[in-house]
């Protein structure tokens, strides 16, 4: 009974999510990323379809909104709508900070491309000098 709700609950959010990417895309229109030559009227809307594409996409690929896989997140193409590439959508995706590693994180502010080292770790420690005194 669950599973039977939560498909009906699913659908339900995937086709409002599709209807509402529909009327932003007959508002402003096809994505576009790159605003070369546009009025400063076109690119407010530009940035604006950008911004409004971002957020239903986190909301289209939110697990706990509409399960991936479903035959309710097939009909919620946004690329399909919006005549955006793959590019255009991992440029625009937003990405929840609950979902990354800690770790992974702090490595990629360090700029190093993995963990820090056993030097690293014991040269940040608060007390020690560069010499481990």
């Amino acid at each position: 009974m669950v599973n039977v709700i939560w498909c009906d609950v699913s659908s339900q959010v995937a086709e409002a999510l599709k209807e509402r990417a529909q009327r932003i895309y007959d508002k402003y229109g096809t994505l576009m990323l790159n605003t070369d030559g546009m009025t400063a009227e076109g690119i407010e809307r530009k940035a604006t379809c950008r911004a409004l594409f971002s957020k239903l996409l986190y909301l289209t690929e939110y697990e706990p909104l509409v399960a991936q896989g479903s035959e309710a997140f097939k009909t919620t193409d946004l690329r399909m709508i919006f005549g955006a590439t793959d590019e255009d959508m991992e440029k625009l995706r937003i990405v929840s900070l609950y979902d990354i590693d800690i770790e992974h994180l702090d490595a990629m502010m360090r700029g190093a491309p993995g963990r820090a080292t056993a030097d690293e770790q014991e040269g940040d420690q608060p007390g020690k000098d560069h010499e481990g005194r």
